[in-house]
Order: C-alpha cells, then structure tokens, then sequence
C-alpha cells in the first residue's frame, strides 16, 4: 500500500511511459484497468485524474508520446545535415538496435491493426506517411528518380514491418536481420548497385523478444 501512495503524485508523461509498456503486453483489450493498476501502482481515482476519459485517453497519449519519439529520433535522422547515405544508415542503425535485431515487434503495428477510425487510426497512418515521406525525401536527395524514390521508400518500410512480423511469428529474428543488410546497400543504390549482396552489418545485437514502438 505505502508504495502505491508512494506513486500518486508522479507526472502524467511517467505514467504514460508505464501505459505503454501494459499496452504492449496486453493489447488494447487485455489492458484492463486492473492489469494497468498493478503495473503502474497507482489506484483508479489516480487514474482517472491523469486521464478523466479512461483507457481511450490512455492509448490516446501513449500514441502521441510515440509520435514525439518518432519525429525525433526517426524524422531528426533522416533531416540531419548529414550524407543521404549517412543519414539512411544512421536510421537503419537505429531500427536495429530499437528492435533488438529482429526479437521485438513494432507498437505501432499493433496499434494499426486495431485502430480502425477516429483519431488512433488517424494518429497511427500520420505517424506511417511520416515514415516513408522521410524515407523518399533522402533518397531523392541521393540522386534517385522522384517516382522511383516514392516506391522504394514505401518498399522499405513495408519490408522493415513485414519482416518484424515473420521474425515474431517463427520466433527467429534472421528475416529481419536479412532485410536491414540488404536495404542498406539497396536503398540508395543505382539498379546495378541494387543487385550487390548485402555487406554491411548495421549495429546492434538481437536479444530477449518484447515489443517496441
């Protein structure tokens, strides 16, 4: 009890950060208000004051917690005033250390696919577009034909997601790790460049599975 009251008084972005990891675990459904009572030690009326609308408004701020992070550790990659090559392997570096190599699986993915309408699902398709309009910007700055950029962005991100999925279904994260190695030569590459085998292994290592944004 002493340290649940402990807890009360903590901030609203602290216990965002524990919603997340409860809705990670337990999905949307599964997060009961008991379940995020126990995970985060605070009492239902503590709950509530943080978030008077309940469980919508909880998912509802771990998204745009999520979003935050994306702009800034995605969206500030990809902007930086680097080499497009540079900043496409500083991104990809990134998704391989976030995701663990492959053994973790991706929030927002979990997210899309039970946010049909409103502003979740609104929420969760900005967040996307975000991702392969940043993509596209770099690769055009490479030299890469506008039409050809826009597709192969939209390619990569699909594949990263694609790959997460199969790597959690079969329990192996190598489908993962196979895609990262190959869009780091390919997806910049000139269409002669885009048949060279993968030679570069972005940082980071696979370990225990759970899930990320």
């Amino acid at each position: 009890m002493k340290m649940k009251e402990s807890r009360e008084r903590r901030s609203r972005d602290d216990v965002v950060q524990q919603l997340r990891e409860v809705f990670r675990q337990f999905g949307y459904e599964g997060a009961t208000l008991s379940r995020i009572s126990d995970v985060t030690g605070l009492g239902r009326a503590s709950l509530y004051h943080h978030f008077p609308n309940g469980k919508d408004e909880m998912i509802q701020a771990v998204l745009e917690k999520t979003e935050e992070t994306f702009d800034r550790e995605i969206l500030g990659r990809l902007r930086a005033d680097l080499p497009p090559q540079e900043r496409i392997r500083n991104v990809l570096d990134h998704f391989w250390t976030h995701y663990r190599g492959g053994s973790t699986t991706c929030f927002l993915a979990l997210l899309a696919l039970t946010s049909n309408e409103g502003e979740l699902s609104a929420g969760v398709q900005r967040v996307f577009r975000k991702w392969v309009s940043g993509f596209a910007d770099v690769i055009r700055e490479a030299g890469v034909p506008s039409d050809i950029a826009d597709v192969r962005a939209e390619d990569a991100v699909l594949r990263i997601q694609g790959a997460l999925i199969l790597a959690s279904a079969i329990n192996d994260p190598s489908p993962f790790q196979r895609v990262m190695l190959a869009l780091n030569d390919s997806l910049l590459a000139n269409e002669a460049g885009m048949r060279r085998q993968p030679t570069k292994r972005p940082t980071g290592t696979a370990s225990r599975r759970t899930a990320r944004v």
